[in-house]
C-alpha cells in the first residue's frame, strides 16, 4: 500500500503499529486466527473520524494457503461488527482494485455495497493506470 516503502522493512513495521496505539489512534490492526491459534489474515480500520463516525477498512489479507474457506468474509464482518457496536462508527467504506473480483464478491458477501468507481486512480507497475471502486456498509438504526 501506498504508506509503505519498497522494500519493506521491520521500521516501516514498528512505526505502523506505533500509530495503532493509544487513545484516539486513527488506526486498529487486527490479525485473524483459525482454530490452532495460527494467524491466517490480517485486516485494519483507518482513518477512523469519530467526529463523522466512520473508518476505512483496509489491508484486508488472507494468507494464501486459507483463501476460499469464507475467512475474508468472516473477518470483515467481524470488523463491521466491531465498528458498529464497540466503536460506534455510521459508515465504513474501502476501496478495491476493480479487477479484484473475489475481493469484491467476499465484500458484498460481508454487506458492502458498490458507491462508484474513482478511475485510473492509481498507477500500476506496468505504467498503465487501475480504477478502484469505492465500496461502504451503514449503520442503519432498527426501527
Amino acid at each position: 500500500g501506498p504508506i509503505f516503502q519498497y522494500p519493506l522493512n521491520q521500521e516501516q513495521l514498528l512505526q505502523h503499529l506505533r500509530e495503532a496505539d493509544g487513545v484516539g489512534a486513527k488506526r486498529r490492526i487486527y490479525k485473524a486466527l483459525n482454530n490452532e491459534n495460527a494467524v491466517v489474515g490480517h485486516i485494519e480500520f483507518n482513518n477512523i473520524d469519530m467526529d463523522n463516525q466512520s473508518a476505512t477498512a483496509s489491508r484486508i489479507m488472507v494468507s494464501p494457503h486459507f483463501r476460499g474457506q469464507g475467512i475474508g468474509t468472516s473477518m470483515l464482518k467481524s470488523l463491521v461488527s466491531i465498528g458498529f457496536e464497540e466503536l460506534n462508527l455510521h459508515r465504513i467504506e474501502l476501496r478495491v482494485f476493480d479487477f479484484n473480483q473475489g475481493a469484491i464478491a467476499c465484500y458484498k458477501k460481508a454487506g458492502f455495497q458498490i458507491e462508484g468507481t474513482l478511475r485510473d486512480a492509481r498507477k500500476a507497475p506496468d505504467g498503465n493506470f487501475w480504477n478502484l471502486i469505492i465500496m461502504s456498509v451503514i449503520n442503519k438504526p432498527l426501527k
